[in-house]
């Protein structure tokens, strides 16, 4: 097939995502071929013949598994063809479900790497998908798209681009560009380019806004992924504010409409085993996308309420699916009941009991006690993210020397390698910084934290803790003795007093 440019692959892939199609795509790149694996249209696992890109080593440098282990799945990996989550398995590295994450991680390590990169050939060619038990589903190549631009160091050879789309002439965010204004605040910045993208008011793009690098690179973002269209009705009356917020309360309908039409899990993107900490973690990217603060400052009443019904809709959904009895009821009514998924919610629950008795004691000061429960929560389900950030923050409160320490941030390094927007991740990196001293960092965490959950009571209570640390302290000087001048004052005064 024909060249692709430079950021070009992302179009690619939208293409196939759209098409649905189960099919290897094979991309011959400057330093090397990389295979695609495409299932239902998404990219789910990366073979390459460049070494750098291999599985084993993305293992290895991301430190998620044992050195031997890697080998295992290395010399797995010689003997057979196909997804390397296969030869995972076939090395007896860990479960079905690690299998598929870390195959994910590495597709999105991946495809960061190549999207500025040009391809000289492509092609698509048949491939029976996986059927084995990890149940791999592929990725969205677009938060990778926003990351890869973030990370790309010559934002300069974007403004060419910009400027040829906004020469064009008015133009609005196009339908489901939503999804991209989000990925490119979480990814790059939030800035004043997309609050009035949003707000359809981008006529108000000025060349004093495009100074800023975030703000091209937002533009070059959205130009790439098509998520934005001409406004072909500028012409006949002027637009303002008003028109641009009517946008938004379209768009908020049709979200309404949408979210009314699913059940709890599809609303939130689990599937119907899904872990509470999942849900929790589904739950906290949808109510981020429909963040009151990011709608402020339009007047409408009708969008509040629009977002109060989103919110309440979304609350409801996780309320349910994160409560043991509502859950087991909620899948009766679905009709989805075997005694399979009651015997494996009936696990997650046991474990997420003890685990929540482990926070109680965090909450009453007592974390060694707790220590022991998350360490319990930890045994019943090893891979549930959340019980190794509480056992890390656990193990940093109660360290009694650098060991402790160390072991923590490990624990929460590897955490958000795979969830690198979980709260109380960040929150256990800001407290392990705190404590060693790094108060920069542990700022940084909390930023982060606040970020993606404005209300957290931990974060702004470290927020406050590392602030007042970080004032410079004022030098009081307390004279401890009269100096040599004013003893002999003090002795003059005494002999006037005396004559």
């Amino acid at each position: 097939m024909s060249r692709i440019p430079p950021w070009g692959l992302y179009r690619l892939l939208k293409a196939v995502r759209a098409k649905g199609i189960n099919q290897r795509l094979d991309l011959v790149l400057p330093g090397g071929r990389i295979s695609l694996g495409i299932l239902s249209g998404h990219p789910y696992y990366v073979l390459s013949d460049m070494l750098h890109f291999s599985f084993g080593a993305f293992l290895a440098n991301a430190r998620l598994i044992p050195d031997d282990a890697v080998a295992s799945i290395e010399a797995a990996s010689r003997n057979r063809q196909g997804p390397p989550c296969l030869s995972f398995l076939d090395a007896a590295a860990g479960t079905p479900e690690q299998a598929r994450k870390f195959a994910e991680s590495h597709v999105r390590s991946v495809l960061t790497a190549i999207m500025p990169v040009p391809v000289s050939e492509w092609s698509l060619s048949d491939e029976e998908p996986c059927a084995r038990e990890c149940g791999c589903q592929g990725i969205d190549p677009a938060p990778e798209l926003m990351r890869a631009i973030a990370a790309y160091p010559r934002p300069e050879e974007m403004r060419p681009t910009v400027q040829r789309f906004l020469a064009g002439g008015p133009f609005l965010l196009a339908r489901g560009g939503e999804a991209h204004l989000t990925f490119a605040k979480a990814h790059i910045a939030d800035s004043k380019v997309l609050y009035l993208v949003r707000q359809g008011r981008a006529r108000e793009i000025n060349d004093e806004i495009l100074k800023d690098d975030n703000n091209i690179r937002i533009l070059f973002g959205l130009t790439v992924a098509e998520a934005l269209t001409r406004d072909t009705l500028s012409g006949a009356a002027p637009r303002g504010v008003v028109n641009g917020n009517d946008v938004v309360v379209r768009e908020l309908r049709d979200a309404i409409k949408d979210i009314q039409s699913k059940n709890h899990y599809e609303l939130l993107q689990v599937p119907i085993d899904a872990r509470p900490s999942e849900v929790d973690e589904a739950w906290a990217v949808a109510a981020r996308r429909y963040s009151r603060s990011a709608y402020e400052d339009i007047p409408e009443s009708e969008v509040a309420e629009h977002l109060d019904t989103i919110h309440a809709r979304l609350d409801k959904a996780r309320a349910v699916l994160c409560d043991r009895k509502r859950r087991n009821a909620y899948n009766r009514s679905l009709d989805a009941v075997s005694p399979d998924l009651e015997a494996r919610l009936a696990r997650m629950f046991d474990a997420r009991d003890v685990w929540s008795a482990g926070k109680a004691l965090m909450r009453r000061n007592k974390p060694a006690e707790a220590l022991i429960r998350f360490e319990e929560a930890l045994r019943q389900d090893p891979d549930d993210p959340i019980y190794k950030v509480s056992l890390a923050q656990a193990l940093v409160a109660t360290a009694s020397g650098p060991d402790d320490l160390d072991r923590g941030r490990s624990i929460l390094e590897n955490v958000l390698k795979d969830h690198d927007k979980m709260v109380d991740a960040h929150i256990g990196m800001a407290q392990y910084h705190r404590l060693t001293g790094n108060i920069s960092k542990a700022q940084e965490h909390v930023r982060k934290a606040m970020q993606l959950e404005p209300g957290n009571d931990e974060a702004k209570r470290l927020k406050e803790i590392l602030s007042a640390r970080a004032k410079p302290s004022r030098m009081v000087f307390n004279r401890k003795s009269e100096s040599v001048i004013e003893k002999l004052k003090s002795r003059f005064s005494l002999r006037k007093k005396s004559s």
